[in-house]
């Protein structure tokens, strides 16, 4: 199918998978623990199983009849990418600038100087199969947070007519988890444990690494509009489809993880999500659920005390308190 037939803002659409692609790369290539995350994420988990079940590229699949690909795939102009940065944590009384332009090479904000260079080395042009794809930076749009890009397509003139997507970089716990209720302790799980996806292409393949899906549905469960629901539907169709849900076994430990991470400020949302699917999710109103996957997770060996001998200040009268004594005791004998 030609590209410029497909749904704009899939990962049906080539410009915009390998932009995907180009991301989850560039990030691993300067040591950026990170994964994609929001509705590029679940396009990506979908894609992936849809390859698997049917045995085909993402140009080749079977939607099935009287359905499109944005009836399964939810087109977004959003790159959702939650990073991992040890250096956030540690910076003390550093302002975020709010536009790429500003912000120096010599800024003292280490995260800020990583993201400016891992945005600019987005731009170019990537021949891949039988497209050229290029990537440049829109003016328009050029904060830390939220960076627009162009796209052009087979486009010697430079014309750019596409305007691209919004890539939107979550730095912290702050941003991805600030919206719901969930344990801040959950971002860096989260960025850690993501997956690996390799989705294949005509000519190529797109390598992603993106949250776990559970984690994923765990976040949509707790969002709750209209895009997350239908975000959700199509997660769970393809993890059904695979048979990744149909054991006692795994149904219990998907349970659970969700259970944790959503009880008790999303217990009537899992509920629902729970009775919709046919899954038991075992929510218990009014309980919550003891944290044994942040602890384990996030446990830490202590380091053993090292002994301190706190030395006793020396007393400037000593000396002197002592030969009056003496004086006094030698008066009376």
């Amino acid at each position: 199918m030609d590209i410029n037939l497909m749904p704009t803002y899939t990962m049906g659409n080539e410009a915009f998978a390998y932009f995907l692609d180009r991301a989850s790369a560039k990030l691993g290539e300067k040591d950026v623990p990170h994964v994609l995350v929001g509705g590029a994420a679940v396009q990506a988990h979908v894609l992936d199983r849809m390859c698997r079940v049917q045995g085909k590229d993402v140009l080749g699949l079977d939607f099935g009849r009287e359905r499109e690909v944005s009836d399964v795939l939810r087109p977004t102009n959003i790159v959702d990418m939650a990073l991992g940065f040890d250096e956030y944590n540690e910076l003390v009384g550093v302002a975020d600038t709010s536009d790429l332009r500003y912000l120096r090479r010599d800024t003292d904000d280490v995260v800020g100087r990583k993201i400016l260079e891992f945005v600019e080395s987005l731009e170019g042009s990537y021949p891949i199969g039988n497209h050229v794809f290029e990537y440049v930076l829109d003016n328009d749009r050029r904060g830390t947070q939220r960076i627009g890009f162009i796209y052009g397509v087979d486009d010697p003139e430079n014309k750019r007519t596409e305007r691209g997507a919004t890539l939107k970089i979550e730095r912290s716990s702050r941003d991805l988890t600030s919206s719901v209720q969930i344990d801040s302790e959950w971002y860096n799980i989260f960025v850690e444990e993501g997956v690996d996806l390799k989705i294949p292409y005509l000519d190529y393949s797109v390598s992603l690494r993106v949250l776990k899906p559970e984690y994923l549905l765990a976040v949509k469960i707790a969002l709750d509009r209209a895009p997350d629901q239908m975000d959700v539907r199509n997660l769970i169709d393809a993890m059904k489809s695979t048979g990744e849900l149909d054991g006692e076994e795994e149904q219990r430990v998907f349970a659970g993880t969700l259970r944790e991470i959503l009880c008790p400020f999303y217990a009537a949302n899992l509920d629902y999500f729970g009775r919709m699917y046919e899954m038991h999710m075992g929510v218990k109103f009014g309980e919550e659920p003891e944290k044994t996957l942040i602890k384990k997770k996030t446990a830490k060996k202590k380091k053993p005390r090292e002994k301190t001998t706190v030395k006793k200040k020396a007393d400037p009268w000593a000396g002197k308190r002592k030969s009056k004594k003496a004086h006094e005791k030698k008066k009376k004998s």
